[in-house]
């Protein structure tokens, strides 16, 4: 059984070339773009920086789609620009997904199986690995957990010290995952998780964010950003709430103060959704490549700059014909 990225991807183009915006109900935008700046760009173009996160020195980690790799990404002082070098290639696997960190500079990584050339992925392929990159010349990966009975693992979060969920985007659900003994079980699974029948792209719940007793989620299909009240054995609680909807969602950061800040991928556009609902366009736009096909979104110690992955619009080409090589582009706020 294949998830097929094929139509996945066709059914993202049309809908950008030809369908118009989204048939869910589009929320308000305010629109107070802030600056942008290209810290690393890959040199070829179909690649794909898939998710990202933030070291404690102020470097970036940051997971491809295309290639099993993890880079090491390293900003000016100013944000202005900034290098990039491979850190570590994982074997048995064609591609690396989502990434959180365990502590000061251990990391789990999200593997698997997907080829960018058929864009299907081989579910039964995805395991869970742990990496330190305390010293970045020679990193210490260690292949955690297989995971046969994902169908596709997508977005991975710290839920707390031993435990963390983990999105699979087809089955619908998030597993839950202890990082100490290596077992996992089925988790949180609600109807807006799953895939909307109507679309013939088959990803459900994507990014994965926990904060304040309420696990947080995007359902790509479903086009909703929203929330579920838990308890400390990630047990629903309460009734889940949809925050936002309308727009196509990939990954996601989430802000102390509750505001987040929302990766479009297909759209091309970075969000900020405050915890009321209101929406604001940050950076990006439909036919831009300033942040084309956004994949995810993390910040800044400070959380004064956002630092956002994309696949330079691999997934739904400007003006259906135009693309450039994957980037991590810092935005200012």
């Amino acid at each position: 059984m294949y998830l097929r990225w094929s139509l996945a991807l066709l059914a993202f183009w049309n809908q950008a070339c030809h369908a118009g915006p989204s048939p869910c109900l589009v929320p308000t935008i305010n629109h107070t773009l802030s600056s942008t700046s290209v810290i690393f760009q890959l040199d070829k173009n179909n690649t794909w920086f898939e998710n990202i996160v933030v070291q404690p020195n102020g470097n970036l980690l940051a997971t491809r789609l295309d290639v099993p790799e993890l880079w090491s990404i390293a900003p000016s002082h100013n944000n202005t620009g900034g290098s990039g070098s491979l850190l570590y290639t994982f074997p048995n696997a064609t591609s690396l997904l989502g990434i959180a960190s365990i502590n000061h500079n251990t990391y789990v990584v999200v593997a698997g199986n997907v080829s960018m050339s058929t864009f299907t992925a081989t579910p039964a392929s995805f395991a869970i690995w742990t990496i330190d990159v305390t010293n970045p010349d020679h990193p210490n990966a260690r292949l955690l957990v297989r995971m046969p009975e994902a169908i596709f693992l997508d977005g991975i979060a710290r839920f707390n010290k031993d435990i963390y969920l983990i999105t699979d985007a087809v089955r619908g659900q998030i597993w839950n995952l202890n990082i100490t003994s290596g077992q996992y079980s089925s988790g949180l699974s609600r109807s807006v998780m799953v895939p909307a029948s109507s679309s013939s792209t088959r990803i459900g719940v994507n990014g994965v964010k926990v904060q304040d007793g309420y696990v947080y989620f995007t359902s790509t299909t479903k086009a909703i950003f929203g929330r579920i009240p838990v308890n400390s054995e990630a047990v629903q609680t309460g009734r889940t709430e949809v925050i936002t909807s309308g727009l196509t969602l990939d990954d996601f950061y989430l802000a102390q103060d509750g505001r987040a800040y929302l990766s479009t991928n297909t759209e091309n556009r970075l969000f900020e959704v405050l915890p009321e609902g209101n929406v604001r366009l940050v950076a990006g736009g439909l036919n831009e490549l300033t942040v084309a096909g956004l994949t995810a979104v993390t910040a800044s110690q400070d959380g004064r700059t956002l630092y956002v992955t994309t696949n330079g619009g691999m997934s739904s080409p400007i003006s259906c014909k135009t693309i450039e090589p994957g980037k991590i582009v810092a935005v200012r706020l």
